[in-house]
């Protein structure tokens, strides 16, 4: 994976991954979902922003398995 290369005041710009599922899952899909991206590599996950967007049905559970 590239360093993400400096923006025009010098900064490194944030690496950002989204994953926005809508209806391609159920609760239990959402949650195992989640629980992989958690599990993920840490090494990766503190060099990126990871953002979920899960339908909102399930919006409050995977934010509790995300927080909590």
């Amino acid at each position: 994976m590239a360093l993400p290369a400096p923006n025009a005041g010098g900064e490194q710009m944030r690496t950002i991954i989204a994953g926005n599922w809508k209806m391609h899952l159920d609760a239990a899909g959402s949650t195992a979902l989640v629980e992989g991206i958690l599990s993920g590599s840490p090494s990766v996950r503190s060099r990126v922003e990871v953002i979920v967007a899960p339908p909102f049905p399930f919006l409050a559970d995977v934010a509790r398995q995300v927080h909590g």
